[in-house]
């Protein structure tokens, strides 16, 4: 039973917020890839709508993520001024008017326009909403919670992709309609989670990005998450182009081999969470890489050419290290600096996975030129980015966080992150 619209009996006001809190940021995890994605497919009919060529239309996706990997740390310490619930009650707002911008584009000026807006949107929504977390959640519950968050982004992700064609067959329009009803409902979400930040110190806030870099454990982890996610999208870029064009799969038999290893990544990122709690963050970071390296060179030794079933299989291996590594990395991100600098670490680590991707996509574009034998280097890279991503992580701390009240909203380990 339940009462005050759905809290437990009993249940405190702290608790009812946390719950209310991990429902919002999992709606803006779900909300940031989602739009990535679902308008990468179906951008030659969006381009053909407003009656442009295709290569204009490219800076629809380029701009979004390129936005997206600049203004996070912006976004962040916007957060970390004005207060996170105000910065992520705005940014949502944002998020749902150029949506509604870009559904009403008369032209591809104004759709370039509309997706920078939402990208500049998202990126006050994603970092505040994850430096409640940090600030709210407990740390014997963090992990668990981050990990469960990139389950639900790895969903989006690749929900997207399919749900983008079917708007798309419908009506370009509905790309960006869609997301009206998911800003609305994270709104109503909105006053029921507590509102933190702001707090009106401007000179600590001024220097919280100089805080950052000098910490050891910050850089080592926002290293390894960069390093991590250039060797996730290196290889889920470069396999489809060598298994079609090198190994005559068909597109819809690459997207079934590409299932083991999104299924992997959602389903270990919750459990790695919880293991993070109890061995500290360090043990599962390294080890995690260690194994998505293992996999993808056995991946690029073989250049795609192996039976399904082995193909598969890697591809699990792969992305249950993946899915082991990453929420790790992300909670040490953000457990390496003072709390009340959640905002401004989150944004930094949210622009290192972006950071990552755009690396690989360029990575791709250049290895394209030279044919599917270039691409397949693209897959020694990806190996080498995830064994790189667990040496620079041995610098992550090590260390178990405590539990109880007083380590959700703990300073942090900023001083002793930089021994």
């Amino acid at each position: 039973m339940s009462d005050d619209g759905g809290s437990a009996i009993g249940e405190t006001p702290q608790a009812s917020s946390e719950r209310a809190l991990l429902r919002l940021v999992a709606l803006a995890a779900l909300l940031i890839p989602l739009n990535s994605t679902m308008l990468a497919v179906a951008l030659p009919a969006v381009v053909d709508g407003v009656d442009a060529p295709v290569d204009e239309g490219s800076w629809l996706v380029s701009g979004y993520l390129v936005a997206m990997a600049c203004l996070q740390p912006v976004g962040g310490r916007l957060g970390d001024r004005i207060g996170r619930r105000s910065a992520v009650a705005g940014g949502l707002a944002a998020f749902g008017a150029a949506s509604v911008l870009g559904a009403l584009a008369p032209s591809l000026a104004v759709l370039i326009v509309a997706r920078v807006g939402q990208a500049a949107a998202g990126a006050v929504v994603f970092p505040n909403a994850l430096a409640l977390v940090r600030e709210r959640v407990g740390a014997e519950r963090r992990g668990a919670a981050i990990g469960k968050l990139g389950a639900v982004a790895g969903l989006a992700s690749a929900v997207g992709l399919p749900l983008g064609g079917v708007l798309a067959e419908l009506d370009w329009r509905a790309l960006f309609l869609v997301n009206v009803p998911l800003v609305v409902l994270a709104l109503l979400m909105v006053p029921r989670v507590m509102e933190s930040g702001g707090r009106g110190e401007e000179v600590r806030a001024r220097g919280a990005v100089r805080r950052a870099l000098r910490s050891r454990g910050f850089r080592a982890a926002n290293a390894g998450t960069a390093l991590a996610n250039l060797a996730l999208y290196a290889v889920l870029l470069a396999l489809p182009v060598i298994l079609v064009e090198e190994e005559g799969w068909s597109s819809a038999g690459v997207g079934a081999a590409l299932v083991p290893f999104a299924i992997a990544l959602i389903v270990v990122s919750p459990f790695a969470g919880r293991l993070a709690a109890r061995a500290g963050r360090r043990t599962p970071a390294i080890g995690g890489l260690c194994v998505f390296a293992a996999a993808l060179l056995a991946l690029a030794a073989a250049g795609g050419d192996l039976p399904p079933v082995v193909l598969g299989l890697l591809l699990l291996v792969a992305g249950a290290g993946a899915g082991a590594a990453t929420p790790a990395l992300q909670v040490a991100a953000l457990e390496a600096l003072d709390a009340r600098d959640a905002g401004v670490a989150a944004g930094l680590v949210s622009t290192s996975r972006y950071v990552g991707s755009i690396i690989a996509s360029a990575a791709l574009g250049l290895a394209a030129t030279g044919g599917t034998g270039d691409v397949v280097a693209l897959l020694w890279l990806a190996a080498a980015g995830a064994a790189a991503g667990a040496v620079v992580s041995a610098g992550v701390s090590g260390a178990r966080r405590r539990s109880g009240p007083s380590a959700a909203a703990s300073p942090g380990p900023a001083s002793a992150s930089r021994s």
